[in-house]
């Protein structure tokens, strides 16, 4: 895995130094419009998948993610299993 992790490294840098570096893409993602075009921001680089896309903008407190809670797969079982009906859960 850390040779993987390096490749994802360099493509990461390359794309930020493509979307004009590191205050460029911040301004970037900012303007995007909505959490789902966030989310596919992130995705964008290498390594990144949609839990942890939306838990970096949940970590910073971004107002398009105040809304969400994380929710792993166990507690979604669990949930389920006790017949609770747990609307808009998303992983």
């Amino acid at each position: 895995m850390p040779d993987r992790k390096a490749d994802w490294l360099s493509e990461n840098y390359d794309r930020v130094a493509a979307l004009g570096g590191p205050r460029k893409s911040k301004e970037t993602l900012l303007n995007t419009e909505g959490h789902e075009e966030k989310i596919k921001f992130w995705r964008g680089f290498k390594g990144i998948g949609k839990k942890y896309a939306r838990n970096i903008m949940m970590d910073v407190y971004h107002p398009d993610f105040r809304n969400y809670i994380a929710v792993d797969e166990r507690i979604k079982k669990i949930t389920r299993g006790a017949g609770l009906d747990v609307p808009n859960i998303r992983t």
